[in-house]
């Protein structure tokens, strides 16, 4: 089999008319999951992460398969690298799956506050399509 794409004559000239240029994949981030983020609690420091977070910040995720608790366990870290805490065990199931097939998976901050000394952060999970 060829690894040369061959252009059909309408196509080439749509091409042309673009100026030669092929058109960009079409990417969009989906919207998986609207939660909050497990965990905060036992932070060394939530106040210290509430002062290095702001909302609509992304978040980076990692899966952990080796987590002792939950095999499903996915890591939530802050741009800067810094542990936010997991997603939680009652949600983590699927986007623990979509990650493991190699699906890009991200969260955003929604909002954030303290109720008492708990560090509430709601996050949107999204995957990159």
């Amino acid at each position: 089999m060829s690894d040369i794409i061959k252009f059909d004559p309408t196509t080439l000239e749509i091409f042309q008319r673009a100026g030669g240029a092929a058109p960009m994949p079409f990417s969009r981030d989906i919207l998986l999951l609207e939660t909050h983020i497990a965990g905060t609690s036992y932070l060394d420091d939530p106040e210290g992460l509430a002062t290095h977070i702001n909302a609509g910040e992304r978040l980076a995720m990692k899966r952990e398969p080796t987590n002792e608790h939950d095999e499903n366990a996915i890591l939530i870290f802050t741009e800067q690298g810094e542990k936010a805490g997991y997603l939680p065990r009652a949600q983590n199931e699927v986007i623990a799956r979509l990650m493991d097939a190699g699906k890009l998976i991200f969260a955003q901050i929604d909002e954030f506050h303290f109720e008492g000394n708990w560090l509430c952060v709601n996050i949107k999970v999204y995957m990159k399509d």
